[in-house]
């Protein structure tokens, strides 16, 4: 694999994590109280969690190309 792939590479599994970390940070931001979050809050945020969710599948997606070297053929 070229270097050009292992950068590549190396960046869709940082962004992977983050988004990891942002579809956490908000799930736990409206799990935390029931009482403290705000409805509107937590149905504003399931389409923000199904978007990142998307996101995170496509990464993976391009990950398991590029770990299958089907990449860039």
């Amino acid at each position: 694999m070229s270097s050009i792939q292992e950068e590549y590479k190396s960046t869709l599994n940082n962004i992977n994590n983050q988004v990891d970390a942002m579809i956490y940070e908000i799930e736990n931001f409206y799990s935390e109280g029931p009482l403290k979050t705000p409805t509107e809050y937590k149905h504003d945020s399931f389409p923000i969690i199904r978007r990142l969710k998307d996101a995170k599948r496509l990464i993976e997606e391009s990950l398991m190309m590029l770990n299958t070297k089907s990449f860039g053929k």
